[in-house]
């Protein structure tokens, strides 16, 4: 799921590069949200990850985004979920 949204982080920054007039909006927030996952998938990577009972550090950054922006913001949420409730958590 980490790499998938790490693909959709990209699709968006294609997106914003092709329209950025209508795209704006999500430009503010893009490069934050990038590194945050990033960070998680190289704690995944290295051994580092731990699942916890608090959100992981991007749901700020997504808290107040709109799907026309952020269309995969439900995949983020699944991610923050299973981080908080672990592998058995109901997506």
């Amino acid at each position: 799921m980490v790499n998938d949204a790490l693909e959709e982080i990209q699709d968006l920054r294609d997106a914003i590069e092709f329209d950025e007039d209508e795209m704006s909006g999500a430009a503010g927030f893009v490069d934050r949200l990038d590194v945050e996952v990033r960070t998680l998938r190289d704690r995944m990577a290295d051994g580092s990850y731990q699942f916890a009972n608090h959100d992981l550090p991007f749901m700020p950054v997504i808290a107040d985004e709109s799907t026309h922006f952020l269309p995969f913001k439900e995949l983020l949420e699944t991610i923050n979920r299973t981080h908080r409730e672990g592998l058995d958590s109901e997506a």
